[in-house]
Parts: C-alpha cells; structure tokens; sequence
C-alpha cells in the first residue's frame, strides 16, 4: 500500500494519510466476498466456554461486517428471525430458550 505522502510533516498530510488507510480498510471490509465469509463465521460460532454477553458481543461483531446487519437494524421480521436463529444455534446446548418469535437478540 502506497500512503499518498511518504513523509507525513503535516497535520494536512498526516490526517490524509489516515483518511487513505480508513477508505482502504473500509473497501476490505464491506467488499461482498468479506461479507459472505462473516456471515459464514456467523452460522459455525459457538458459545463454548464464552459468558452469554461475551458470545452476544463477538456475535454482533461480526454481524455488523455482514450485508444482514442493515435489514436487522431495520427491524426486517424475516432477517430478524434468521439472525436470531443463527445465534441460538450457536448458543451452549445446556441453555434452554423459551419459544419465539423475537424481536432482538436482546431479547432472545
């Protein structure tokens, strides 16, 4: 990766470099491949020795790296419901969940 200025002397130049790093990072991140691969680590984690919060956290995390995440902040009912499914599944088998539906993953 090439900075746009090597020698950084400046405050202008420094805050663009960073602006540069920030877009870079950006296009890996929301590049569709990235995307289906989160969503794809989504559906294998596991609780394992994790808290719930713990688990909730590192879930969320990757859900927001997903094109998923916006149609779940949007409160899509169908989305919502997969997502939900998707982290129930993964939570520890001894935890026994009420029926749903459900409106978050809070509230799972």
């Amino acid at each position: 990766m090439n900075l746009p200025h090597a020698v950084a002397d400046t405050a202008i130049k420094q805050r663009a470099n960073w602006n540069f790093i920030k877009r870079s990072v950006e296009k890996i991140v929301n590049d569709s491949a990235s995307q289906r691969e989160n969503l794809n680590i989504l559906k294998e984690l596991r609780q394992e020795d994790r808290t719930i919060n713990r688990y909730l956290s590192v879930f969320k995390q990757f859900l927001k790296r997903t094109k998923k995440n916006h149609l779940y902040e949007q409160k899509d009912p169908d989305t919502v419901d997969e997502i939900v499914e998707i982290f129930i599944q993964g939570l520890d088998s001894s935890i026994i969940m009420p029926g749903g539906p459900y409106e978050s993953l809070e509230d799972a």
